[in-house]
C-alpha cells in the first residue's frame, strides 16, 4: 500500500486547513476533487477517481468526518479500504490531540505544525501495510505450495486406485480364463474317457465275436457235443 497524502478540511466553509503529500506529484485537480467531497458531517466513505492528465491512472480517496472537520487520505488504487480507514482514524486522533481549540478558530497557518507528524504517520502505516502484504503473500505462497502437494498426492492416489482397478480387472479376467480352462479340461477328460471306453467295448465285442467264430468252426455249430 502507498498512502500518497492527506488533508484536513473545515466542513462549514470548506476551508483547507492542512494538506500534505509524499514525494509523488499529485495533480491539483485530484486534490480539488477530494476537497469537493468533504462536505458532509459524520460521514465515512471510499471511492476512486482518475487523473485528468492520465485516464489510466486511478487513485483511491477515503474520507472520514465528524461534526466540524473532515479528514481525507489519497492512496494508490490497490490500497484496501480497511487499511486506509485505519490510517484515517489515526489522522483524526492525531489532529484532535494536537488541536484542542474550536475548529472555527483554526487556520491553515496554525495547522502547519501538523505537517511532519502527519507525514510520519502516513509513512508508518504504509510500511506496516507493506509488511502485512509481504506476510500475506508469503502465506499465499505457502498455501499454493501445500495445494500443489495435495493435488499431486490426490493424483497419485487416483493413479494408484486406477492401477488397483486394473489389477482387480486382470485378476477377474484370469479367474474367468481359469474357470473356462477348468471346464474345457473336464470336458476333454470326459471325452477321452468315453473314447477310451468305446475302444475297450469294441475290443471286447471283437474278442467275443472271434471266440464265437472259433467255437462255431471247431464245434460244428452252436449245438456242438
Amino acid at each position: 500500500m502507498s498512502l500518497l497524502g492527506a488533508l484536513v478540511v473545515r466542513i462549514s466553509d470548506r476551508l483547507l486547513l492542512h494538506q500534505c503529500q509524499t514525494d509523488e506529484k499529485i495533480a491539483p485537480f485530484v486534490w480539488g476533487e477530494v476537497i469537493s467531497r468533504c462536505t458532509a458531517p459524520n460521514f465515512r466513505t471510499s471511492s476512486f477517481l482518475s487523473d485528468s492528465s492520465d485516464a489510466a491512472k486511478r487513485f483511491g480517496f477515503h474520507i472520514l468526518s465528524d461534526d466540524e472537520i473532515a479528514f481525507a487520505i489519497l492512496s494508490e488504487e490497490g490500497t484496501t479500504r480497511r487499511s486506509a480507514h485505519i490510517a484515517l482514524d489515526d489522522v483524526a486522533k492525531l489532529f484532535k490531540k494536537m488541536f484542542v481549540e474550536a475548529p472555527s478558530k483554526l487556520s491553515p497557518s496554525s495547522c502547519s505544525v501538523l505537517q511532519q507528524p502527519l507525514l510520519q504517520l502516513l509513512t508508518r502505516h504504509a510500511s506496516l501495510d507493506t509488511t502485512v502484504d509481504d506476510k500475506v503473500k508469503q502465506v499465499k505462497r505457502t498455501v499454493e505450495e501445500v495445494k500443489g502437494i495435495a493435488l499431486d498426492n490426490v493424483e497419485k492416489v487416483l493413479a494408484r486406485g486406477q492401477q488397483i482397478e486394473e489389477i482387480i480387472s486382470a485378476t477377474d479376467d484370469l479367474q474367468s480364463q481359469a474357470q473356462g480352462f477348468q471346464r474345457s479340461s473336464r470336458a476333454l477328460r470326459n471325452q477321452m474317457w468315453w473314447n477310451n471306453s468305446k475302444t475297450k467295448v469294441f475290443i471286447a465285442i471283437g474278442v467275443l465275436v472271434f471266440l464265437l467264430i472259433v467255437y462255431v468252426i471247431f464245434c460244428g455249430g452252436i449245438s456242438c457235443n
